[in-house]
Parts: structure tokens; sequence; C-alpha cells
């Protein structure tokens, strides 16, 4: 795994799908056993990324498949990043009990798309409630 800090070279094909996407805003891109990020990175935004390299399984090849799904299937998109958000709140919930509930609200809310941060992938949960209890609970919708 490494960490760059700078946009990844073919940021344009990101952009090219998702519009919204803004390296300037996002807090980190993971593409196959590289974490790129524009600022130094939190521990808990750590645990998010590395979930997203598990999933590309460290390959740059694994990764361009995961991109193809992660642009094709909305599905994808929800299952992908609800994955990296309930390692993340339970991350948080060991570190900092009192703020992980309002963390998962924050994250429920990007997944629904009624949040500003939700400009990458848009609306992919059903529902801000469905996304709240499958973070809360650990549920996986496939």
């Amino acid at each position: 795994m490494r960490i760059i800090n700078r946009p990844p070279k073919l940021q344009w094909i990101v952009k090219a799908f998702f519009p919204g996407y803004d390296f300037s805003k996002v807090v980190a891109f993971a593409f196959g056993d590289t974490i790129y990020a524009a600022k130094p990175l939190a521990s808990y935004n750590l645990v998010h990324e590395k979930v997203h390299l598990r999933q590309m399984k460290y390959s740059k090849l694994y990764g361009i498949i995961h991109f193809i799904r992660f642009v094709l299937s909305k599905k994808f998109r929800y299952q992908s990043e609800l994955e990296a958000y309930q390692e993340e709140y339970k991350y948080i919930k060991k570190i900092a009990p009192q703020a992980a509930d309002k963390c998962a609200r924050g994250f429920a809310k990007i997944l629904a798309g009624e949040s500003e941060n939700s400009y990458v992938y848009g609306k992919v949960a059903d529902s801000y409630d469905s996304a709240l209890w499958d973070i809360l609970n650990n549920a996986k919708r496939i």
C-alpha cells in the first residue's frame, strides 16, 4: 500500500463518469494498491480507504474491474461504499464512542445523496433510514 499526495494521473477518467469529482474536495481516492490524498489522512479515513484497496485486492487490474462495476452499477457503488463506511464507523466507535452515532448519520446522508459530500457517487441508498440501518447493523444489501 502506498499513499501519494497528488491526484491520480488518470483522474480525467473518473471525471468523465462522475462529473462532480474534484480531487481538491475529496478526502482521498483509492485505486489498486495506492491511496491518493490531497492532504494527510486521519486514521478513520485511512480505515475507509483501506477497505477500498482490499475490495480491489491491492491490484490495478482488479482496480479497473472494480471501477467499471462502480460506474455501471448503483447497487455495487452502494455496497462498496457501505462496507467502507461500516468499517469506518466501527473504528470511530472504538476511538471516539461519543462521536460514532453522529458520524454514522453523516455517512447515511452521504449514501442517501443528502449531503454536500455526495457529489462523487450521488444517491446510492434507497433512503437515509435504510443506509443508517445498514451502517449501524453491519448489514449487507446485495
